[in-house]
């Protein structure tokens, strides 16, 4: 009966807004036939670099020593740390998860994430931190 009730008054909320930094500057799509669409938009200020896997890299910095990370032009961490260790940037923030699947307004699972990104280039590893110097 409960699990009903919280399928039935979760179906009245609006789904969770992505929260995208809006920039007075204009940004420049990036994406095209087989990437995706141009959805995703990126910005003079932005360091985009491929990894050592190949993914596409996209590190935005934000305010406070903070930055977003996108991979595949896809978010992944929001307001996060960005440090290096070796040759590796280490990004680390949280992700919010839902519970069971449901999502329920005003209350999610937090979790502590870092994820590691070796750039091909040496020069995108320090271009990516002097975004946070």
């Amino acid at each position: 009966m409960l699990a009903v009730l919280l399928v039935a008054t979760s179906s009245f909320y609006a789904p969770p807004v992505s929260r995208v930094p809006q920039r007075a500057t204009s940004p420049q799509a990036i994406g095209g036939f087989f990437g995706g669409g141009n959805d995703f938009k990126l910005f003079p200020s932005d360091v985009q670099f491929f990894d050592a896997d190949g993914d596409d890299v996209v590190i935005r910095p934000m305010t406070s020593n903070k930055v977003d990370l996108f991979v595949n032009k896809k978010p992944v961490l929001s307001g996060a740390t960005l440090k290096a260790n070796g040759n590796m940037l280490e990004v680390t923030g949280k992700v919010k998860k839902g519970f069971g699947g449901i999502i329920l307004p005003g209350f999610a699972l937090e979790e502590m994430v870092t994820e590691g990104i070796t750039p091909k280039d040496p020069a995108d590893f320090a271009s990516a931190m002097a975004l946070v110097e």
